[in-house]
C-alpha cells in the first residue's frame, strides 16, 4: 500500500498519512522499554505477561512499514516483497516532493546484484568518522533532505554532527541500529527531528527503543532532545507562510547543537 505523507505546507488532508496509527497497529512488544528484544524462533510459543522479551521480526510482526528515502530502498523494498518465501503486507508512507527532489537519485551500483534494502542510513561529513560526531540527529521522511542542506552550510555543526535517517520503522532495526550505534562516543548528544507535530510521526513509536539502545550501549547522555512542531489537533496547519516559519525554526533548533 502506497500512501503519500509529508508536510509540504499543503492542508491535513494532503499532509499526512498518520503514521502514528499504524505504527501502533504492529503486534510488537517493543514499545515498552524495559523489556528486551530476543531474536526470531520459529518454535516459540505464546508470549505471557510476565515475560520480560519480546520479538518484533519480519517473521514475527503483523505488517511492514517503511518511509523510504531513496529510489534504491523503494527498489528493493519492492523486490524483496515479491522475492520472500512469506507474505506480510507492506505499507510505504512516501513523500510526494521526493518524487521531484533533486537530490534524492541513487546510482545504478545501488541496485546491482549483491546489494540489499537497507533499514537506515548513516550520513557525516566525508573524512569523518563516526566516533568524532558530538551529536547524533535522528530522523525519517524527507526532512532528512532539509536538514543535509543545512548542514552543508553550517560547517560547524556538519563537523561534529551524524545523521542517522531510518527508512524501516516496522519491524524497527534496532539489533542493526545498536551495533552502528556503538561506535558512537559516550558523551554523544542523541536527537530526534521531525516534521510531525509531537503528537503525531514516529517519535512515539521510536522514543523507547532509541532508549533502551541507549541503556544497553551506556552513553552517558542518555536523553534523547525531541523537536517537533506544537501538538495539534490536526495534522498541519495548512496555510503555506507560517508552514515555511515552523520549517526554519525546526531546522534552527539544530543549531544550539553548535
Amino acid at each position: 500500500m502506497l500512501l503519500p505523507h509529508g508536510m509540504d505546507g499543503a492542508g491535513p488532508e494532503h499532509s499526512s498519512c498518520r503514521i502514528e496509527r499504524f505504527l501502533q497497529m504492529g503486534s510488537t512488544d517493543g514499545s515498552n522499554r524495559n523489556l528486551k528484544l530476543k531474536s526470531h524462533d520459529p518454535n516459540r510459543k505464546r508470549l505471557n505477561i510476565e515475560d520480560e522479551f519480546f520479538y518484533e521480526n519480519h517473521n514475527d510482526i503483523n505488517f511492514q512499514f517503511a518511509v523510504p528515502t531513496k529510489p534504491a530502498n523503494y527498489f528493493h523494498l519492492l523486490r524483496r516483497q515479491v522475492m520472500r518465501n512469506f507474505r506480510k503486507p507492506l505499507i510505504l508512507a512516501v513523500p510526494k516532493l521526493l518524487l521531484k527532489h533533486g537530490s534524492c537519485r541513487s546510482p545504478m551500483e545501488e541496485m546491482a546484484t549483491g546489494t540489499t534494502f537497507k533499514p537506515f542510513h548513516v550520513y557525516k561529513k566525508e573524512g569523518k568518522q563516526l566516533s568524532d560526531a558530538k551529536v547524533a540527529v535522528f530522523c525519517t521522511g524527507k526532512i532528512s533532505y532539509d536538514i543535509q542542506a543545512m548542514l552543508k552550510k553550517e560547517a560547524d555543526l556538519e563537523d561534529k554532527a551524524a545523521v542517522f535517517v531510518i527508512d524501516e520503522l516496522l519491524p524497527f532495526p534496532e539489533s542493526l541500529l545498536k551495533e552502528k550505534m556503538a561506535g558512537l562516543r559516550d558523551d554523544c548528544k542523541i536527537v530526534w527531528i521531525q516534521e510531525e507535530t509531537m503528537n503525531a510521526g514516529a517519535y512515539s513509536f521510536v522514543e523507547p527503543r532509541l532508549a533502551r539502545i541507549i541503556e544497553e550501549l551506556g552513553l552517558k547522555d542518555k536523553v534523547i532532545n525531541c523537536h517537533a512542531r506544537r501538538s495539534l489537533a490536526s495534522t498541519a496547519i495548512g496555510v503555506p507562510k507560517l508552514h515555511a516559519a515552523e520549517s526554519k525554526a525546526l531546522l534552527d533548533c539544530l543549531l544550539r547543537y553548535k
